[in-house]
């Protein structure tokens, strides 16, 4: 009996997720609220922010770049040691912040006088260095990918950079 119920309760549960999410109107069921668990998570994903470069090859600039390439498919160890998600993630918050900031300063040229442009910049040639990518100058630009049409939208190009030597 008290398997058939909670057959019944988690099958009502799926039932309604699967409907178009509506609002209740009756003051009845709206008690019923805590029930029903919600799996909306967010309300909609927002610009997704990426990071390209590219590398000046003799005489003309090359092709912008993805920073990060496409995901790999993960492994089980990727749950205890997973550095490149780990780099990932600190990338796409530093980019948040960098388009905040971006948004709020006076002219481009003050925002890189800042500290997440030089942030930007660090990875950019931390990246070009560990690919060992044998590059002089190099420039980087920041994008806004738009869900879901998945239209570029240019919001950054830097000026040409030097990559340093390592000391």
């Amino acid at each position: 009996m008290h398997i058939a119920a909670l057959l019944l309760f988690f099958g009502l549960i799926f039932a309604i997720t699967l409907v178009h999410r509506a609002e209740v109107h009756i003051a009845t069921l709206a008690w019923f609220r805590a029930l029903i668990p919600s799996w909306r998570f967010f309300d909609s994903p927002g610009d997704e922010p990426l990071l390209f470069y590219r590398i000046q090859a003799p005489g003309a600039w090359g092709h912008w770049q993805p920073v990060f390439s496409e995901y790999r498919s993960r492994r089980v160890l990727d749950v205890f040691y997973n550095p490149e998600a780990t780099m990932r993630l600190a990338l796409h918050s530093l980019l948040e912040k960098a388009l905040v900031e971006l948004n709020e300063a006076a002219s481009a040229e003050v925002f890189a006088n800042g500290a997440s442009y030089a942030l930007l910049k660090n990875v950019v040639e931390f990246r070009l260095k560990e690919q060992k990518q044998l590059a002089t100058c190099f420039q980087f630009r920041v994008v806004t990918k738009s869900f879901p049409s998945g239209e570029l939208e240019e919001r950054l190009v830097s000026s040409e950079h030097v990559v340093e030597a390592d000391v």
